[in-house]
């Protein structure tokens, strides 16, 4: 069995502690199944809580490369879902985008032998997908970029911040590269390793994202639907309450 350090578990813990929660209360999201923004939401709730699990197996088994590229995903998931629950007409939005990019896959399918497949299922659609689209855009409905959606959601300092972060690590930047792999030889000459030893400090910081996320994600739909769910409004209070003592005994100092 890895042998995990103490202060890290305490957020394996936590997190995992977490996600049983939101599972638990998950059945009283049921709701209309023709609503597409209910359904949406729900999915978006459902794959945040999924995505932080995925993150909890990665640090029980020391592999933390994936951690930020799954966070990423998370905090995209919790842009949606904080828009779509706030602003009316959202929805709309997220169609455009999915149309748009079914598209653009559809019109390279006519040449590309790789999406052969995709073409057989949905070639002949082609033509309705792009007029909906000119529906879409007549109504000033449109793909937005995860920056205009982190700014309708007044998230723009942690899109300038937490998520550029992220983002270095899922497209293998230098510095990302750097951290994963790179280090310094007793003879003071740079090496590479595969699978080196975990950072606690920094697997620990990437666990208390995930966890909040997924706490900001619970509380924002049970809100919505209410559901009056006790048990997130508590895990919410917990988190506050016991995350400055688990920061500071893996080594990360609050600020602000």
């Amino acid at each position: 069995m890895v042998n995990i350090d103490p202060a890290l578990m305490e957020f394996i813990e936590a997190a995992s502690e977490g996600v049983d929660t939101v599972l638990d209360c998950a059945t009283r999201l049921l709701g209309p199944s023709d609503s597409d923004s209910h359904l949406h939401a729900v999915a978006l709730h459902a794959t945040i809580t999924e995505l932080l699990s995925g993150c909890i197996v990665l640090a029980l088994n020391e592999h933390p490369t994936g951690i930020p590229i799954l966070l990423r995903s998370m905090y995209e998931a919790l842009v949606d879902l904080d828009n779509l629950l706030h602003v009316s007409g959202y929805i709309e939005h997220i169609e455009a985008a999915n149309l748009t990019q079914l598209v653009k896959l559809l019109d390279a399918a006519t040449t590309n032998p790789l999406l052969r497949g995709l073409n057989e299922l949905h070639g002949a659609r082609l033509d309705e997908f792009q007029g909906r689209i000119r529906q879409l855009k007549a109504a000033g409905k449109r793909p937005l970029s995860i920056e205009s959606r982190c700014e309708t959601a007044n998230r723009l300092p942690e899109y300038q911040s937490l998520y550029r972060i992220f983002s270095l690590d899922v497209h293998s930047n230098s510095a990302a590269l750097g951290d994963r792999h790179v280090s310094e030889s007793p003879e003071g000459t740079p090496q590479v390793s595969f699978f080196g030893v975990m950072d606690p400090r920094i697997t620990s910081g990437r666990l208390d994202h995930g966890l909040r996320f997924l706490i900001d994600s619970a509380r924002m739909i049970h809100e919505a639907f209410r559901t009056d769910s006790r048990e997130i409004s508590e895990l919410a209070e917990r988190f506050r309450q016991e995350r400055p003592g688990r920061l500071k005994r893996v080594g990360i100092t609050l600020t602000g």
